[in-house]
């Protein structure tokens, strides 16, 4: 994300981020960097539920994808 945007960001009256979890993601690391306590907080935990829904998926729904075909062009298989 810019940073003219990034400062541009809607905030509340303690310059917290409106919707953070609408823009978390465009966010460059020095821009969480100078996000306040309350919001460098939630966007560590938005990252981490990310991550355990990335880690779930895999472990639950590419084994789907990894199956091997059956091969119906050979009856004896």
């Amino acid at each position: 994300m810019l940073n003219a945007d990034f400062a541009s960001l809607p905030r509340n009256e303690r310059g917290d981020i409106l919707n953070l979890s609408d823009v978390f993601l465009d966010l460059t690391d020095a821009q969480i960097d100078r996000l306040s306590d309350d919001d460098w907080t939630r966007v560590q935990e938005y990252q981490e539920e990310i991550e355990i829904m990335k880690a779930d998926f895999l472990e639950h729904e590419m084994p789907l994808y990894d199956r091997p075909t059956l091969d119906t062009s050979n009856p004896t298989n």
